[in-house]
């Protein structure tokens, strides 16, 4: 067990949280209940539109096991895993991928982990830019792709899929499952130390509802109407927010802008349904609405990459303003008195 407990300085790999340090964010019972409404929402998503936009419950089972200490966490592991099964079980996956499904996603969970644990520190602080940036490329996306490769090849095993068919399947598992690690996991860690963030930026009530009215409305002209590409017109706002107000609105900003261009495009609305495709025979079986998923991910992927950067770099800013001025203080106050 000496491989878990490691700590990073002596170059060893570890799982769980440091039992010295403070447990953050919610009791592991919220994260429980996050998860049953995860897989209840991705079930009735399946059953509604015949597709499941984006995979959360990933994001909800990392965020617990980063945050909560080791038997917290493995409470919350093994209560994700046992939802998991049961929600294949209600879907009624065949006998032999009942196990299959769910373990891939702890699998996931588990590398991103430890490569989080190893490469982000011990303290996960999403306040600053090279951690959120370690954490996307270094964490995420190579947990992703490794269990997008290995469903791949078991699936391919099963089926015999076409080039095209492979590549579509691989693509859209592989942007479904990494942007439910970008946008959850650290919205939820982001959140969970909310209050480290105070006076770090403007709070004002009457900004933030204005900001964030302006964002939602801007949002939603854009994904109400099915006539011009007018994708442009969240980032504007969400610039603006993710400049003036702390990461944590900048979070739930994003998840706001996920959960709005998901609906519409699955109710054929908004922009994304514009984009056509080119005649493929091997994915004539495949609705336009499925292939423009796709399109989709990319655009939440900009949304990703363009406000969580800003957040986090605008915070960074502000602390270091703020401790150069504490210092100027304390420099000036001393030459006073000398």
């Amino acid at each position: 067990m000496r491989l878990l407990d490691g700590d990073r300085n002596s170059g060893r790999w570890r799982l769980w949280r440091h039992d010295a340090g403070l447990r953050a964010g919610p009791p592991p019972w919220v994260y429980v209940v996050l998860l049953a409404v995860c897989h209840l929402v991705g079930h009735w998503s399946t059953q509604t539109f015949q597709a499941v936009v984006i995979w959360p419950a990933n994001g909800v089972m990392l965020a617990g096991l980063l945050q909560l200490h080791r038997r917290q966490a493995a409470w919350v592991l093994l209560l994700g895993f046992a939802i998991n099964i049961v929600s294949n079980v209600y879907r009624g996956d065949p006998p032999e991928f009942l196990a299959l499904n769910a373990g891939m996603n702890l699998l996931q969970v588990l590398v991103a982990a430890f490569l989080a644990r190893r490469l982000c520190g011990a303290a996960l602080d999403m306040r600053r830019p090279g951690r959120l940036f370690r954490f996307a490329v270094g964490a995420a996306l190579p947990a992703v792709a490794l269990t997008s490769l290995i469903s791949l090849a078991v699936a391919t095993s099963v089926r015999d899929y076409a080039p095209d068919q492979a590549v579509f399947l691989l693509t859209r598992l592989f942007g479904m499952e990494l942007l439910g690690l970008l946008i959850v996991t650290p919205s939820l860690l982001l959140i969970a130390r909310r209050h480290r963030f105070r006076g770090d930026a403007a709070e004002d009530a009457r900004e933030i509802a204005a900001l964030s009215a302006l964002m939602l409305a801007l949002t939603a002209l854009a994904f109400s109407q099915s006539d011009a590409p007018l994708l442009f017109l969240v980032f504007p706002p969400l610039v603006l927010l993710a400049f003036r107000l702390s990461p944590p609105w900048t979070a739930g900003a994003i998840i706001a802008i996920s959960v709005i261009g998901a609906a519409a495009t699955l109710t054929g609305h908004g922009p994304v349904t514009l984009t056509r495709f080119a005649p493929d025979a091997d994915l004539a079986n495949v609705p336009d609405v499925m292939r423009q998923l796709n399109v989709l991910y990319f655009f939440l992927l900009m949304v990703v990459v363009t406000a969580l950067p800003i957040a986090t770099l605008s915070a960074e800013r502000r602390r270091l303003v703020a401790r150069l001025r504490v210092r100027s203080e304390a420099a000036i106050a001393a030459l006073r008195r000398a």
